[in-house]
């Protein structure tokens, strides 16, 4: 599962460090799950070991998972699919770039699970939950961030996010994230 070397070179490889879109300098937390997806891993590099119930209760669903991705950065969305499209209970359904696309993409595609940045263009990442939330109830949403702190996290809980990953943990625990809050549960993994 890799990813074209115009992906890793968007992050700061050879021949620039911008997304390709004219976009600031890659941030370091981005070059890490990009690092993790290529299987290059560094020693020291923590990780978590989980145990697999969430994959199993999905299953039991006995339909798969349709996920809706937010992010600005298009290396950030690809890596994010890749990610979730490993597993075969869970579907990305579509793709946004800012708050309103998200919230418009939403409503058209009903996903089961809104995977996002909280640092979306146009409508932050907050307002973006709370206006899908107001439409879609029953959808999840899995905040996807570089903001990992417990203020964060805390304003979250009180919209309704079942869950929050920090982007530098992303590669270990955004499935899980997934899983959990496509069946009901919290999942935080911030530090």
């Amino acid at each position: 599962m890799g990813l074209s070397n115009g992906a890793v070179r968007a992050f700061g490889g050879a021949g620039g460090n911008s997304d390709g879109y004219g976009a600031a300098p890659v941030k370091p937390f981005e070059a890490v799950f990009i690092q993790f997806l290529e299987g290059e891993e560094r020693p020291g590099d923590a990780h978590i070991a989980m145990a697999d119930t969430g994959g199993a209760q999905v299953a039991r669903l006995g339909r798969r998972v349709r996920v809706l991705i937010a992010d600005t950065h298009p290396v950030i969305r690809r890596a994010v699919r890749s990610t979730l499209l490993v597993h075969p209970e869970i579907e990305v359904c579509g793709e946004a770039t800012t708050g309103v696309e998200a919230i418009e993409e939403a409503k058209k595609l009903k996903p089961d699970v809104v995977v996002m940045n909280i640092t979306l263009p146009v409508l932050n990442g907050f307002e973006t939950a709370r206006e899908i939330k107001a439409v879609l109830p029953e959808a999840a949403i899995v905040i996807l961030s570089q903001h990992a702190d417990r203020e964060f996290v805390e304003e979250a809980r009180k919209i309704g996010i079942r869950a929050y990953v920090a982007k530098t943990r992303a590669a270990e625990a955004l499935v899980k994230a997934v899983q959990a809050a496509a069946i009901g549960e919290d999942f935080v993994l911030i530090e």
